[in-house]
């Protein structure tokens, strides 16, 4: 699969397309339907499948401290790779783009740019200044411009559509089975171990990685089941989420009891597939209660992940 990241307004011209468009923030179910149709389609008429994304989110160029992530661009595009695609164009979002008009987007940044074949779309796909352009605007321009669209019906589940901001209201609920389904496959928090206080190991007999992400979206706060994968290797994993109020008040942080490992993991990039949540955060009366309890969550991790 071939990447272009467009830069400084230049952009390489590409041949025959079959495109699809949009955010595809989690690379859901919904959207691996949109994908493996651009893919078909483009495979039969003999053309490049490609995908248009854009670089930062829309909603997150205009609202950065509001907004938060399912999973992080370099995470997307392993997932559209896996979808088979020729090409993933990650356009560079900024405010010359939210200014275009539809057709003007159309015509500069599609029409300019690829030899346009066939547009698929999600139903409620918008684009352009204001959000104005729709899938009727693309059947418009593409009856004048001689490129067919495709509009797909959306992917239900429990008769409403999966979209990205429903999976985003299950992980913040905390309902991540519901994630799971709408997703495809687990939750996962993507970031790198950095030291932490320590005490997992030295007090609590629990040795935990601290994971610092980038700032995106958590499950609330709690001890969790999850896998954790690192190295080529898939452990489970006791998860807390949370500020450690046993022992003051703190930052949240994430930190996982790998299971069966003993290591070190520091600078090591780790990824937590997040499967059951097992309790809320609370508050012990000090070391040895907390203790206690961590062993019954490891007991709980391996019943949950067998």
């Amino acid at each position: 699969m071939e990447i272009a990241v467009t830069k400084d307004g230049t952009a390489k011209r590409f041949g025959k397309t079959v495109l699809t468009l949009g955010n595809f923030d989690g690379v859901h179910r919904g959207h691996r339907m949109l994908l493996k149709t651009t893919v078909e389609t483009a495979r039969r008429i003999d053309a490049l499948s490609a995908a248009m994304v854009f670089d930062p989110h829309p909603v997150a160029f205009f609202k950065p401290d509001d907004f938060q992530l399912i999973q992080p661009t370099n995470e997307k595009l392993k997932h559209l790779e896996a979808a088979g695609l020729d090409l993933v164009i990650v356009q560079r979002f900024d405010r010359a783009l939210a200014e275009l008009s539809p057709t003007d987007f159309v015509q500069t940044e599609l029409l300019e740019r690829f030899d346009l074949r066939e547009v698929v779309l999600g139903y409620d796909t918008t684009f352009g200044k204001n959000r104005a352009g729709t899938p009727r605007t693309f059947l418009e321009c593409g009856r004048k411009y001689g490129f067919g669209v495709t509009v797909a019906r959306p992917v239900r589940h429990e008769e409403q559509p999966i979209s990205s901001s429903r999976i985003r209201k299950a992980v913040a609920a905390g309902d991540l089975p519901l994630a799971k389904h709408l997703l495809g496959y687990p939750f996962t928090l993507f970031g790198v171990v950095i030291h932490g206080a320590g005490r997992g190991g030295s007090q609590l007999g629990f040795p935990t990685a601290n994971v610092k992400t980038v700032r995106r979206l958590f499950p609330p706060l709690g001890v969790y089941a999850a896998r954790a994968l690192f190295d080529g290797k898939e452990l489970p994993a006791a998860v807390n989420v949370g500020t450690n109020p046993t022992f003051g008040e703190n930052p949240v942080s994430i930190e996982a009891h790998v299971l069966d490992f003993d290591g070190d993991l520091y600078g090591r990039e780790m990824a937590l597939a997040f499967e059951k949540r097992l309790r809320a955060e609370k508050r012990f009366s000090g070391p040895e209660e907390l203790k206690e309890q961590m062993a019954r969550d490891v007991e709980e991790v391996r019943r949950a992940l067998s």
